[in-house]
């Protein structure tokens, strides 16, 4: 029988996920890929060819952590989307540069260049502090009040 590296690497995850309580981020990088292949092919085959090339061959041979793995995915992929710099926002909602391993209770944004631009999360905390909501209300879902 011959091992399937995206099966290993799909196991891998899940247990990294149930092990962390980590929140699966994939279903969202799934509608960026989508939102990707419309609007530039060219980085979408670049986000595809990392998946197989990199990110399933890593986690399936242990060379990665599965959850950080994805992290970088998700920050690679929002960076093909629109160039910028992505982010971690503690609990108190200070920001700090990227960098790896990413904390699990951290919140991790792209931020794209320019003004005006959607922030594009790349991690949620499994609870985020009321700080890291607010961040995320403004910033990715453009919420303009107070909840």
């Amino acid at each position: 029988m011959v091992d399937d590296p995206v099966r290993k690497a799909d196991e891998a995850f899940a247990r990294a996920l149930e092990a962390t309580g980590a929140r699966d981020p994939r279903e969202y990088y799934r509608k960026q890929m989508a939102e990707l292949k419309q609007s530039n092919p060219a980085a979408f085959g670049e986000a595809r060819d990392h998946y197989a090339q990199v990110l399933v061959p890593a986690v399936a041979g242990g060379q990665e952590d599965p959850i950080q793995a994805w992290l970088e995915f998700g920050r690679r992929l929002a960076e093909w989307s629109a160039p910028g710099e992505t982010v971690l926002v503690d609990g108190t909602g200070v920001a700090h540069p990227w960098s790896r391993p990413v904390p699990l209770d951290h919140l991790a944004l792209h931020l794209p260049e320019g003004r005006g631009g959607k922030a594009a999360a790349v991690g949620i905390p499994i609870e985020p502090t009321p700080a890291q909501r607010a961040t995320f209300d403004l910033l990715v879902a453009m919420k303009r009040e107070l909840s």
